[in-house]
């Protein structure tokens, strides 16, 4: 009986760093990463593709293509493995209703022990080795025995996620005030601290009504625009460049 997984020639030369491709995957949940793929597997927008992870490994769609890393910040060090297949497909499908199953199952088990803790996900990982569990709460919480209970019942490494309520709200989906789908949903890989200050100078009316999201907390994109009202600010009100939609200066002829 023949694979229908693609192989690669263990004599196969990879790009040397410097022109390694990278490839920006979206998990459950609308958790993105980038990953690189110096063995240059052929993949486009929208295919779901194997990559490796902590030990092990895990799917996520491909979301967008680039032949380096952009974000600085976050350097990978795991590989695109392959292109998924009509078996991972369907891997990826059960571990779906397997969710489900050990939502209820988690939540039975916290109940029991009455801890104070609300469950939001549970997310399989693709190779099986590892099922993690996403919760909120308002403090620190002794979840040990929960754990040993829950590794008891899969047999799998357990991980218990604690996070916070942008997290929660970015694992759900939903829409903004503006209408639009959610900034956290769409296109954020992270969030970064928000501010009374910068609604104060995009001379925003302060009222909590307006300027807070879906999740309860100051909306992201207040700071989408920040760093251009900081300069505006610092110059005295002087700092207006014309731009034009690509973001280049527009040259302004005089008289």
């Amino acid at each position: 009986m023949t694979s229908d997984i693609p192989t690669v020639s263990a004599d196969a030369n990879p790009p040397p760093l410097s022109v390694l491709n990278c490839t920006l995957l979206e998990f459950k949940g609308h958790r993105r990463a980038w990953r690189i793929n110096p063995l240059l597997v052929p993949l486009s927008v929208g295919d779901v593709a194997i990559v490796e992870a902590d030990r092990g490994e895990d799917a996520g769609t491909v979301r967008a293509m680039l032949d380096h890393n952009p974000d600085l910040r976050q350097p990978s060090e795991f590989r695109v493995l392959r292109k998924a297949v009509e078996t991972d497909l369907a891997r990826i499908e059960r571990h779906r209703k397997w969710e489900s199953e050990a939502f209820a199952i988690c939540e039975s088990k916290i109940s029991r022990r009455q801890l104070p803790m609300f469950l939001i996900d549970a997310e399989y990982r693709f190779d099986e080795l590892k099922l993690t569990f996403y919760f909120t709460a308002d403090g620190r919480i002794d979840f040990r025995e929960l754990v040993r209970d829950l590794a008891a019942a899969f047999r799998t490494r357990i991980e218990l996620r604690q996070i916070g309520a942008r997290d929660e709200i970015k694992r759900s989906d939903g829409f903004g005030l503006c209408g639009r789908r959610l900034c956290c949903v769409c296109f954020m890989d992270s969030f970064q601290p928000i501010t009374t200050n910068m609604a104060k100078r995009q001379k925003l009316i302060l009222n909590p009504a307006k300027l807070s999201g879906t999740c309860g907390r100051l909306k992201c994109c207040l700071a989408f625009e920040d760093d251009d009202y900081e300069l505006e600010e610092a110059s005295g009100g002087e700092y207006n460049i014309p731009l034009d939609p690509e973001g280049r200066q527009i040259e302004q002829l005089s008289d």
